[in-house]
This record gives structure tokens, C-alpha cells and sequence, in this order.
């Protein structure tokens, strides 16, 4: 992982975080996992080898957003980030309207 992503993803990380705090200052209820991110790079296996590698983000987070756990996949980790950025933008505008 490049300097550049990886700054991406602690600055998703630490956004991710304080809105995570904000919802539990209004209701403290929350699960173990909250806000819990894991990055996955899928290799193809011999046989499909001529797939390309796909990066995955997941996210365990009960408190934003509609359900409980989410998956961003992109050709690329940046595509990937990318689309996990989107949503947590969406999730806080919606929570601070």
C-alpha cells in the first residue's frame, strides 16, 4: 500500500471513528465490532489466473448507515476506498441534517 492510500484510509478511519462517537453520545447502545475494517486483496487461484486481483473494504459498523456490515470491492484499492469514502459521507450528512 502506497503512502497516499494509506493516508486515505486512516483519514476514512478517524471520520469514521467521530461519527461513530457522535451517535453514541446521543444512544449508547452499540455492538463489540463498531467500526471495525478490514482490507482484503483477492488474488485469482491457478485456474482463474487470467482474472484480475479485486480489493475488498469491510466495514462492521451498527450504528451508521442502513444495515450492519459492507463490502466495497474496485479494481484497485484506491476504487475501492473511493466507494467506502461515498458512503460514509452519505451516512453523515444524513445523521447531522
Amino acid at each position: 500500500m502506497n503512502g497516499d492510500l494509506e493516508t486515505r484510509l486512516q483519514a476514512y478511519r478517524t471520520k469514521l471513528f467521530a461519527a461513530i462517537q457522535r451517535c453514541l453520545e446521543e444512544d449508547g447502545h452499540c455492538m463489540h465490532y463498531e467500526g471495525s475494517v478490514t482490507v482484503k486483496r483477492y488474488c485469482p487461484n491457478y485456474f482463474e489466473r487470467e482474472q484480475p486481483d479485486v480489493w475488498e473494504i469491510c466495514l462492521d459498523c451498527y450504528v451508521l448507515g442502513p444495515t450492519r456490515h459492507y463490502a466495497y470491492e474496485g479494481a484497485t484499492l484506491a476504487e475501492a476506498l473511493a466507494k467506502a469514502e461515498a458512503d460514509l459521507d452519505s451516512w453523515i450528512a444524513i445523521e447531522c441534517e
